[in-house]
C-alpha cells in the first residue's frame, strides 16, 4: 500500500498537477475543489461575476427549459477539404493567434452589446433566451416603418457593427462589452507573465508557478466562446452572440484566403488546406528559404489589414508533406529556417507494434 501512495505520489509531483491546480485557483478564484472537479463554464463564470458586479450588471438566470427553447446554432466553422495530394514543393502554415477571443474583442461581441438579429418579419423575434414583443417598434429610436434620412442611417451605421449573420451589435466607442474587457485583461496579463519567465530558469518554483498561471489563462480565453455557445448545458447561452463569432471567424478565414489565392500568378502561392483558424499554403516552384519569406510576408500583410489585436502568425513549413483528409496529415516540419527537421503527423498512426518493420522505418 505505502508502495503505492509513493508512485501516486511521484506522478503527480513529476507532472505538477497540485502547484498546477493551486495557481489556476488563484487566478480564477475559486477553490480548489472546484478546479479538480468542475467544468470550463464555472471558470468563465467565476472571472465574468466579478467583472460584472464592478459594472453594476448582473448575470443571466435561464431556466433549462428557456435554454432549450433558443433558436439552433446557424454557422459552422470554416472547413477546406483537402486533396489527398503528396506535395513535393514547400507547404507554409499560418494560424490566427486565439481568433475566437479577438473577434470578441476587435468587434466588441457581447451579451451586454447584442442588439439582435435583422429580421424581415417582426413576430416571434428571440434574443438569447428572451422573446421580444412584436409591440417593439423603434429602432434606436426612429419607428421601424419610418424611412430614414441619409443622416439618421449615417447615425445608426456610426454606432453599430453588423455581423455576417446579421447580429447587431454596439460599437466601443458607444459601450464596451464585459466580455471583450474580460478577454482583454486575460490576454495582456499573459503576455505580462509569458515576459515574466524569461527572468527565471526553467528549474526554478518561481518560473513553473507563472508557467501554470500563464496556462490557466490561456485556458480560460480558449473557453470563453465555448460559454456563449454552450446549448445544451450552459447556465448563459447566447445563439445570436456565438453565431456572430463563428460568422466572423468565416469571414476572417475566407479574405485572408482570397488575398493568398491572388498572389498565386505573382508568386505563385494557393491554399490547399484550411482548418478553423490555419491556413495551408503551397508556394509553387519556392525554395525552403523562398517559402519562409513567403509566409513572413503573407502573414504581415493580413495582420496589418485585420482589426486590432487579430494576428496571422507564421507557424512552420513543411517539405514536403502528404495531406489525406480533414486533421489527417504529415510532414517534416521546418520552424526555423536551417534547424533540423522533424517528422509530424497529425490524426495518422505512423508506427504501430503491429506493422512490418519496413513500414515503421519509412
Amino acid at each position: 500500500m505505502f508502495a503505492r501512495l509513493t508512485t501516486s505520489f511521484e506522478i503527480m509531483d513529476k507532472l505538477d498537477l497540485v502547484d498546477r491546480d493551486m495557481n489556476m485557483a488563484k487566478v480564477y478564484g475559486i477553490d480548489y475543489e472546484s478546479v479538480m472537479t468542475r467544468g470550463s463554464q464555472f471558470r468563465v463564470e467565476a472571472i465574468l461575476s466579478k467583472i460584472s458586479k464592478s459594472c453594476d450588471y448582473l448575470l443571466l438566470s435561464a431556466g433549462p427549459q428557456q435554454v432549450k427553447d433558443q433558436n439552433q446554432l446557424e454557422v459552422i466553422p470554416l472547413v477546406i477539404e483537402p486533396d489527398k495530394q503528396f506535395y513535393t514543393d514547400p507547404v507554409v502554415v499560418v494560424d490566427f493567434q486565439s481568433l475566437y477571443p479577438s473577434l470578441i474583442i476587435a468587434y466588441n461581441l457581447c451579451y451586454s452589446t447584442c442588439l439582435g438579429k435583422i429580421e424581415q418579419t417582426h413576430s416571434d423575434r428571440k434574443l438569447g433566451v428572451y422573446r421580444i414583443s412584436p409591440n417593439i417598434k423603434t429602432f434606436f429610436g426612429h419607428p421601424l416603418n419610418h424611412s430614414l434620412t441619409p443622416s439618421e442611417q449615417a447615425e445608426i451605421f456610426d454606432s453599430i457593427i453588423i455581423a455576417p449573420n446579421l447580429c447587431c451589435f454596439l460599437k466601443p466607442s458607444i459601450k464596451v462589452g464585459l466580455l471583450p474587457k474580460m478577454l482583454r485583461e486575460i490576454l495582456n496579463t499573459r503576455i505580462m507573465v509569458k515576459k515574466s519567465m524569461k527572468n527565471y530558469g526553467k528549474s526554478s518554483k518561481i518560473y513553473k508557478m507563472l508557467h501554470a498561471r500563464q496556462l490557466a489563462l490561456k485556458l480560460i480565453a480558449n473557453v470563453t466562446y465555448g460559454y456563449t455557445a454552450a446549448g445544451f448545458s450552459g447556465r448563459m447561452p447566447s445563439v445570436e452572440l456565438a453565431d456572430s463569432v463563428v460568422s466572423l471567424g468565416r469571414q476572417t478565414i475566407e479574405s485572408a484566403l482570397e488575398r493568398i489565392n491572388e498572389r498565386e500568378s505573382s508568386v505563385g502561392t494557393k491554399v490547399v488546406y484550411g482548418d478553423t483558424d490555419s491556413l495551408f499554403i503551397l508556394c509553387q516552384g519556392a525554395s525552403l528559404e523562398k517559402a519562409f519569406e513567403i509566409g513572413q510576408s503573407i502573414a504581415k500583410e493580413v495582420t496589418s489589414l485585420s482589426p486590432f489585436p487579430m494576428e496571422l502568425k507564421f507557424e512552420k513549413v513543411y517539405h514536403p508533406c502528404v495531406t489525406l483528409a480533414k486533421k489527417r496529415y504529415c510532414g517534416w516540419m521546418y520552424e526555423k529556417f536551417g534547424e533540423e527537421p522533424q517528422l509530424e503527423a497529425k490524426g495518422i498512426e505512423i508506427i504501430r507494434r503491429d506493422n512490418c518493420d519496413a513500414l515503421q522505418q519509412i
